[in-house]
């Protein structure tokens, strides 16, 4: 009896792959995919398969941003792979960072700064590229100046108030450029001067690569960004 009862379970379970379904994979908790559709593919394919599903960029129509969702699912990604048999540019896990697993002194507690790839309109690049360990190491140093040849840099901008800025020159109106001035008048140097050293954990803005830096700013661009 056991036997039969057996024969009949593997009989069952290789028609049911054989007909396109995929069982779940050892695991209790969905995972999130990101997939990228063939051209002229529809993400019906996945909401026939009973997927809830999202566009990834959903702010944006353009061409290089369609085609692309996300979906939360049980099975794993050879499942998928199989059941959706190559109708994908892409299929990949969503990865994402644990602030639990980073040493907490690294983790800016600025609004724009995550650790979360899914929050794309945030600083999720800097775990990404391991910003995060190389804090573990040095924050940066006000004795490096670095200087920024751009369109000048409102230093009165609250997120840049722990930069150490030096006297910088104008080389439009051929003057010098004093201290915590303002000499932006389009935002891409003040921008520039952000990425490399917003001040971290005071809540406000972005993080900078370097919590400690002098800049320099040198205006060589105008307001259009021209020069």
């Amino acid at each position: 009896m056991f036997k039969s009862a057996t024969v009949l379970l593997l009989i069952f379970a290789c028609a049911a792959q054989g007909a396109g379904f995929a069982f779940a994979a050892d695991r209790s908790d969905a995972v999130s995919y990101l997939i990228k559709f063939k051209d002229g593919q529809s993400a019906g394919i996945l909401a026939n398969l009973g997927f809830d599903i999202t566009r990834r960029f959903g702010f944006s129509d353009a061409s290089e941003f369609s085609g692309i969702y996300t979906f939360s699912s049980t099975l794993s990604l050879n499942d998928l792979r199989s059941d959706l048999r190559g109708e994908y540019e892409y299929l990949q896990e969503q990865g994402q960072a644990k602030a639990a697993d980073l040493t907490a002194s690294v983790i800016p507690n600025d609004p724009g700064f995550t650790v979360n790839p899914l929050d794309i309109d945030k600083q999720w690049g800097l775990i990404k590229t391991g910003f995060d360990k190389a804090w573990e190491k040095t924050t940066g140093s006000k004795d490096v100046v670095v200087a920024v040849i751009d369109t000048g840099i409102d230093a009165t901008h609250e997120d840049l108030q722990k930069i150490n800025f030096v006297k910088g020159y104008n080389l439009l109106t051929r003057q010098e450029i004093n201290g915590n001035t303002n000499s932006d008048d389009n935002g891409h140097g003040t921008l520039i001067a952000g990425v490399l050293g917003a001040t971290v954990n005071n809540g406000v803005g972005v993080a900078g690569t370097n919590w400690d830096i002098s800049i320099m700013p040198l205006k060589a661009l105008d307001a259009q960004g021209k020069g």
